[in-house]
């Protein structure tokens, strides 16, 4: 319908095109753009340009977003990741048309291939806890994946960890080893190729050992040792062990080591007693000594052996009975006993000692018979008594002073070799049976 307008008093008539429709066949581009989305639509009738709005699809709040003189157009402010509902209206001097139909679109996301890392150095020896490896970022990579082999032929690399920054700290590298480092840029879908390798390695942290203590040396609780031990000290490898007799002012010496915190003294003399200290040591240095313990190792109680093969005269002799015996183990010297038989008793008494196996008895009298045993003797103690043997002079029976005559005189060295404890055999025996000429 013509629409009048007075002008200065002149009447003006202008026709205007009818509203346009609604445009139809929206199609919005589901990631066929990296860097946009693209819109198109069928032309409207009476159309001189259009009205393009768009939300996050599944809202409901168009903004416009644009104008297209044609019936396309590209969305360059859409972000990537995110899906957007798109619709359109046409315009023309009449007014606007109702909206067209929606559409989602988005923008592909763009991932890059990563770069191969350039620059990868491992650091030699500058940290005591770790080596460190870096490199220069790469353009496409989000993050980074590092890889570690020993630094000998034929050594197999393995993954050890990730960085999103171009740095990575070995903390799980061993001290005294040498390894080799290379590192892969990487993104969500992709994997840059190896970078040149670089070796490196952890400083060696060698810090003073502490000085042992608890000391502790054996009292005699063995013959043939002296079994020490300590407390363990830190930082140590090992322990260095010196030995000096237990006097004032005597020298130590080194006497061995040990990697374990106990040492067995073998070369202990028994009955010794020592001075013992230890230090520790590791591969640069060593601690001062510790405070010192004494020890010994015991002498073994061995008491002697029985003496076996006793044997005393039987009248060889007129004024004296031979003994005789074998040697006893461990025998420093010999008790002799002498005594009588005393209807079938017989007491001893000990009557000297030798440090032979023989003895001469002078102590004794014509017409009586003796009885002797032997006891093997050392610093421990005694030996029980050996096998007993008789042996008695060669007289006349009854001529106890062998003054050739059997009279009051004889009975009166009888009484006193009584009183003295030399008893006679009560058997009958005085002496011999018949009188030498």
């Amino acid at each position: 319908m013509p629409h009048v307008r007075d002008i200065s008093d002149a009447w003006l008539t202008i026709d205007l095109p009818p509203i346009p429709a609604a445009p139809t066949g929206l199609v919005a581009t589901d990631g066929a753009f990296t860097d946009r989305v693209r819109i198109t639509w069928n032309p409207s009738a009476y159309a001189n340009s259009y009205q393009v709005y768009r939300t996050v699809a599944g809202g409901t709040m168009y903004g416009f977003i644009g104008g297209s003189f044609t019936t396309t157009y590209d969305d360059t402010t859409a972000s990537s990741g995110v899906t957007y509902s798109y619709i359109v209206r046409a315009v023309n001097a009449a007014g606007t048309s109702a909206y067209s139909n929606s559409d989602n679109g988005f923008v592909t996301i763009s991932i890059p291939f990563p770069v191969t890392p350039t620059g990868v150095s491992a650091s030699d020896g500058t940290y005591v806890d770790k080596v460190r490896v870096s490199w220069n970022p790469s353009n496409g990579a989000s993050f980074y994946r590092i890889w570690r082999a020993l630094a000998v032929i034929g050594a197999w690399y393995a993954e050890i960890g990730t960085s999103i920054v171009p740095y990575y700290d070995d903390t799980t590298a061993a001290q005294g080893n040498t390894y080799r480092y290379y590192v892969v840029a990487a993104n969500a879908f992709f994997n840059s190729g190896n970078s040149e390798t670089d070796t490196g390695f952890r400083a060696i942290q060698i810090l003073l050992p502490t000085v042992p203590t608890g000391l502790s040396a054996s009292d005699g609780t063995f013959t043939d040792r002296v079994a020490l031990t300590w407390e363990p000290s830190d930082n140590a490898t090992g322990y260095s062990v010196s030995r000096g007799l237990a006097v004032i002012g005597a020298w130590y010496a080194e006497i061995g080591t040990s990697s374990i915190t106990s040492y067995t003294d073998t070369t202990a003399e028994q009955g010794k007693n020592y001075s013992y200290r230890v230090k520790s040591f590791n591969y640069l240095f060593q601690s001062n000594y510790s405070e010192p313990d004494t020890g010994y190792a015991s002498i073994p109680i061995l008491l002697p052996s029985v003496p076996t093969g006793l044997s005393a005269s039987d009248g060889d002799f007129p004024d004296k009975i031979e003994l005789t015996w074998k040697s006893a183990e461990n025998a420093l010297f010999y008790n002799i006993y002498r005594g009588f038989n005393w209807n079938d008793l017989v007491l001893y008494s000990l009557i000297d000692d030798t440090s032979n196996t023989s003895y001469t008895d002078t102590d004794v009298y014509s017409g009586l018979t003796y009885m002797y045993a032997v006891k093997g003797v050392n610093q421990f103690g005694e030996s029980d008594f050996s096998e007993s043997d008789a042996g008695f002079l060669n007289g006349c029976r009854g001529d106890v002073n062998l003054d050739g005559d059997v009279d009051g005189s004889d009975l009166a060295v009888f009484v006193d070799s009584f009183d003295e404890g030399k008893l006679p055999n009560f058997s009958g025996d005085f002496g011999r049976e018949n009188c030498l000429d």
